[in-house]
């Protein structure tokens, strides 16, 4: 009985990683969804929300900077995810053509599962993702709001 709670867990458990993932990947969709519409209306229409004399327009040209950076990011991450996959799949592979299968089997517990650890430049992507998106919207705001009723 034993054997079979210790499966069931670790099931919930990667049922619940699983899970995980897949809202993590779609946060990244959605933030390269929204600063690329976001970039290309900005640059589109500035005709429409810039006025004549604006204040601040450091803080416009750093918000087309910041979406045009959360942009690359996005890429970047949705390609290291697949990247990390297939980092994966070949570390295995190398394992077993290496050593054997009870070693990659051992090499299973040992990484909790993934055979791998993710690149560093995708860990530090997903923390620049965010804070490129979030700064582009404050910068964004500022201007507005610096702008407002000049139009």
């Amino acid at each position: 009985m034993k054997q079979q709670q210790k499966e069931a867990l670790d099931s919930v458990e990667r049922s619940h990683l699983a899970a995980y993932g897949e809202h993590v990947h779609a946060w990244h969709r959605q933030l390269l969804s929204l600063s690329s519409a976001g970039l290309t209306l900005l640059v589109a229409l500035q005709q429409t929300y810039i006025p004549e004399n604006p204040r601040d327009t450091w803080a416009l040209q750093l918000c087309w900077v910041s979406l045009a950076l959360c942009v690359l990011f996005s890429l970047l991450l949705l390609w290291g995810r697949a990247q990390s996959r297939l980092d994966g799949a070949n570390i295995l592979r190398k394992k077993r053509m290496e050593s054997s299968d009870q070693a990659a089997i051992e090499m299973l517990h040992v990484t909790g599962g993934v055979y791998f650890k993710e690149r560093t430049i995708f860990s530090v992507a997903r923390y620049f993702q965010t804070a490129t998106f979030l700064i582009g919207l404050c910068l964004l705001t500022w201007f507005a709001i610096v702008n407002v009723g000049q139009i």
